[in-house]
């Protein structure tokens, strides 16, 4: 992962990157986290493969980001034990 710029409004050592398949573990973890808030986790039905489909197959409509912490700030919060993971959202696409 490269070190990019801040943006405005991100805390610092955070950047946004467009989320790949590889994220749809954390993203199953997010969609699991909120059922069990909401005390609805046995209506979860997604897996990690059914969120790789649906999100990240050939013609999606969706375009999908995740929020992280560089890799210098990962380095820096490990030493003090405070590395959290990542944000992950999906949004539609605009239409061009």
């Amino acid at each position: 992962m490269s070190d990019q710029p801040a943006k405005p409004g991100l805390p610092p050592g955070f950047l946004i990157r467009p989320a790949t398949a590889g994220d749809a573990g954390t993203i199953l973890g997010f969609i699991r986290a909120l059922a069990e808030y909401e005390r609805l986790v046995h209506e979860v039905v997604a897996t990690e493969e059914t969120l790789r489909s649906t999100l990240f197959g050939h013609a999606v409509g969706w375009e999908n980001w995740a929020a992280v912490r560089s890799a210098v700030s990962m380095r820096a919060a490990s030493r003090t034990g405070s590395a959290g993971a990542g944000r992950t959202s999906s949004a539609p696409a605009a239409k061009a």
